[in-house]
């Protein structure tokens, strides 16, 4: 099976530079050594012997302290770790068998008590191994790892495949540990332990190779979680669809490797960008946004797409850009309406916001500027953060050796007299900025990374914001949204409870309570405390109160009849309330209210009977 390349892009004063050829073009510009408008954090940048180019920078706690850590790879075949204060991590970098364009996610993969480090190696350089790395949080490889890919694509060369996705952390076999998903140049899409086994039903083959980095979540709110993954199609593959060369195709898939009812999805131009989950219309359930790739000479498929979780379009897109989407969505309620609004830089130049509809935000699009004035093609993704403790939300985007800083209504944001909030690099940037407090002093920091004047002295940055930049609300602080790199958004908690109502048949002369039982659900994140009150006496609910978070709780509703129903007849017993609460106050969805009615008669229950066939 063939695999396209996508459209490298070097920003080259104002021309936009793409290699059309099977290996990327190392390109890039010096920028003017021009003090930064933000002064750098003590002991940023620090140095990374070679390139930072697509690998986005992930912070996590590695050490168990109330620090954030700092993991970034680079094309020069290391992963490093630093602290806070600039310094290595003990135990980093480390060496891996190709050039590092994925970003490293940090999450507890084997239930040991400390973070562990996941990554993707390897590019099409054909001479070098690609796979996928685990390593414990000092640094130590762990056991069966690397996970070496198959050596389909460009061969068989006797190098297994490059992984330039990064690797989503997610429990999707329901052990109560993460599990490593991630795509591959080779084809298929793998779901990994943390021992390196594969989960049942995967790797799943996907016709083509992905540059998409896989989302993870539970799109329909059914306690089960999905991955989302964009691949690339040629023409009759997969057979059966109308696939066209230089296509893409998404997949939904199920925990356990199956396709979800309603995908795959099949489309005229691939997807470099990568999926983002979130809730678009404000209905509790996820939507899936993602930006369509470049193919050479192809002028098709300039769009941005959104597609509910059975694979129909969101009403309203999808919507045109003026060129190929390589960047991620960025997600959040920008408007302060409930829902999530969607960002996404594009290689117009072009920086996009557009509500849940798809219709463009009031101020955009912008068109981002790197301090000689300059625009040009943008290849990292845009975060979102409150950047000065207002509660209104600002969006940072790398333009060039830059990053600028625009507010929600797409006017500059500035902290004093500056036009625009800008940080320098001194080349080049290709990937995505995280923004956190790494060193728990109540401001925030952000980092990138890039290289040093030339592509042989890598460095990543790193700044400390002004002290108005208290941690507040940040729905897409970095690169997949979070250290897990699931690239979905944090949904607000939402009771759910069913039934609605409470029919129940009791049979005349019967002297046995009626009982029922309700679920109570949170089809948000984060947890509900619970409590119920009912408005007949007769009407009693265990237990009474309690709390949810992602599990379903169950609770039984008893019907006391004694001295009540003398007579045949349907009786109204009031209603159930049941009202929920966050940390922040009423949770949506509460109160909910659930009607109950009694039948007391006579009661026939018919048994259907069911003819079974044995193959």
């Amino acid at each position: 099976m063939k695999k396209r390349v996508p459209v490298i892009i070097g920003i080259l004063v104002i021309t936009v530079v793409a290699n059309l050829s099977s290996m990327r073009l190392r390109t890039g510009v010096s920028a003017p050594a021009d003090p930064p408008t933000i002064d750098y954090r003590d002991g940023w940048p620090v140095d990374t012997r070679v390139l930072v180019d697509r690998s986005s920078p992930v912070v996590g706690d590695l050490d168990g302290d109330s620090e954030l850590e700092v993991v970034v790879g680079t094309v020069g075949h290391m992963v490093y770790a630093f602290n806070p204060n600039g310094s290595l991590v003990p135990g980093w970098p480390v060496q891996v068998s190709a050039e590092v364009n994925s970003s490293p996610a940090i999450g507890d993969i084997n239930g040991d008590g400390w973070n562990e480090v996941v990554v993707g190696v390897g590019w099409e350089d054909r001479q070098n191994d690609g796979g996928i790395y685990a390593f414990s949080h000092d640094g130590q490889l762990l056991p069966n790892w690397p996970v070496v890919t198959k050596d389909l694509n460009l061969g068989p060369d006797g190098h297994p495949d490059g992984v330039f996705a990064s690797p989503a952390l997610a429990d999707l076999d329901g052990d109560g540990l993460l599990d490593v998903v991630v795509s591959s140049f080779d084809q298929y899409a793998y779901a990994l332990r943390y021992d390196g086994t594969a989960i049942e039903g995967w790797p799943f083959f996907m016709w083509d190779s992905s540059w998409s980095s896989p989302a993870v979540g539970d799109l329909d709110r059914d306690g089960d979680v999905e991955v989302v993954i964009g691949a690339y199609t040629h023409h009759g593959f997969p057979p059966g669809l109308p696939t066209v060369d230089g296509g893409g195709i998404m997949w939904v898939l199920n925990a356990d490797g199956s396709v979800e009812t309603g995908w795959p999805r099949v489309f005229d131009l691939h997807f470099d960008s990568c999926p983002a989950l979130g809730d678009l219309d404000g209905d509790g359930d996820l939507e899936i946004v993602i930006g369509t790739g470049q193919e050479a000479g192809a002028s098709r498929g300039h769009h941005v797409y959104a597609w509910h979780h059975d694979g129909t379009d969101v009403t309203g897109w999808p919507v045109s850009t003026q060129a190929y989407v390589w960047p991620s969505p960025a997600l959040g309620d920008l408007d302060g309406d409930g829902a999530d609004e969607v960002v996404i830089s594009c290689a117009d130049g072009l920086l996009y916001a557009w509500d849940g509809g798809g219709t463009s935000l009031a101020g955009w699009p912008v068109r981002p500027l790197n301090e000689s004035g300059v625009n040009g093609v943008m290849v990292g993704s845009p975060v979102i953060a409150d950047l000065d403790g207002n509660g209104d939300l600002e969006i940072v985007v790398p333009i060039g050796w830059d990053l600028v800083a625009f507010n929600h209504d797409g006017s500059f944001f500035r902290y004093g007299t500056e036009t625009q909030m800008r940080l320098h690099t001194f080349y080049t940037q290709g990937g995505t900025p995280a923004i956190a407090d790494i060193d728990g002093n109540n401001q925030l920091d952000i980092l990138i990374g890039s290289a040093a004047l030339s592509y042989d002295e890598g460095r990543l940055y790193a700044w400390e914001l002004p002290p108005a930049a208290v941690p507040g609300e940040a729905p897409w602080p970095m690169f997949r949204h979070n250290a897990h790199r699931t690239g979905k958004v944090v949904l607000a908690p939402w009771l759910s409870v069913s039934p609605k109502s409470l029919s129940l048949f009791h049979s005349y002369g019967d002297t046995t309570r009626p009982t029922a039982s309700l679920s109570i659900e949170n089809r948000g994140d984060g947890t509900i405390t619970w409590e119920t009150t009912t408005t007949d006496q007769r009407v009693s609910v265990s237990p009474q109160r309690g709390s949810v978070s992602v599990e379903t709780v169950q609770v039984m509703v008893t019907i006391d009849l004694d001295g009540t129903a003398v007579l045949t007849g349907t009786y109204n017993l009031g209603d159930i309330t049941v009202i929920g609460t966050t940390e922040t106050g009423p949770a949506n969805g509460s109160p909910a209210v659930v009607p109950i009615t009694v039948y007391v008669g006579t009661v026939h229950r018919v048994f259907v009977p069911v003819a079974l066939r044995n193959e």
